[in-house]
């Protein structure tokens, strides 16, 4: 949002890829046009959905992400050594 870039911002992208792998390639807020509208939706609280996916772990991880993850506050999101280790 303010182009701020950590390890944690990279944890955010990582939940995006999850999504993308998950839904075979679908793009995030495919429906919606106007990336600024996108923009304005994620900074409002708007997030992408759960996708199906049979295996437990990859759920957990992708809603790591994307309940932890997409915080608005660095702090909040878990590190990429934790996602590892969730993955393994």
């Amino acid at each position: 949002m303010r182009r701020v870039y950590s390890k944690k911002s990279d944890v955010w992208s990582f939940g995006v890829l999850l999504y993308q792998v998950w839904t075979l390639g679908m793009i995030p807020y495919h429906l919606i046009a106007d990336d600024m509208e996108v923009a304005r939706l994620v900074t409002q609280g708007e997030r992408l959905s759960r996708v199906s996916d049979p295996i437990t772990v990859r759920i957990n991880c992708m809603q790591s992400c994307r309940i932890a993850g997409w915080k608005s506050a660095q702090k909040d999101r878990p590190s990429m050594p934790e996602l590892q280790t969730a993955l393994h």
